[in-house]
């Protein structure tokens, strides 16, 4: 009896382990998926009404806003950059790669027909928990994608 009771409890430390070890992993993609539909509801928001809507990115605090939801905060194993070891997605210039956004003034819009107020890509990660990241892009024609990094380049 106390020999399956030890063997349960060790099994269970290392599930709880393991679990809590996911856990920034879970939340980036959680961020990563949020982000892009909201930028993806502020576009059809912008046809549906005919008004120019934006979102805007305080990479410093980790946090973003929108008329219609105001201030959202990252998760907080997340924030706004890329580890050391990625490359920017997408290229573009940035004023810093710290910076995570090429958005002008840390602001994605969209206008009354869809198309984007600016082009850009925004990064998060997870780091320094384990290094992984999301990047978000809008195209000229306003799609808004998902890309993950794999380790050796963006999906």
């Amino acid at each position: 009896m106390m020999v399956s009771l030890a063997l349960v409890s060790i099994i269970a430390g290392i599930a709880v382990v393991n679990y809590t070890q996911q856990i920034p992993r879970y939340e980036l993609r959680e961020a990563g998926r949020d982000l892009t539909a909201q930028l993806r509801l502020l576009r059809q928001t912008a046809i549906t009404e005919g008004l120019r809507h934006e979102i805007s990115f305080d990479v410093n605090h980790g946090t973003y806003k929108t008329e219609n939801l105001g201030e959202q905060d990252l998760p907080s194993h997340v924030k706004f950059g890329l580890p050391d070891h990625v490359p920017l997605k997408n290229g573009g210039v940035y004023a810093s790669e710290d910076d995570a956004t090429n958005f002008h003034d840390h602001t994605a819009s969209f206008k009354p027909n869809g198309l984007p107020g600016s082009l850009g890509a925004l990064h998060m990660t997870n780091a320094p928990f384990r290094n992984e990241a999301i990047a978000i892009t809008v195209s000229s024609t306003g799609r808004v994608k998902l890309f993950e990094w794999n380790g050796s380049e963006w999906q």
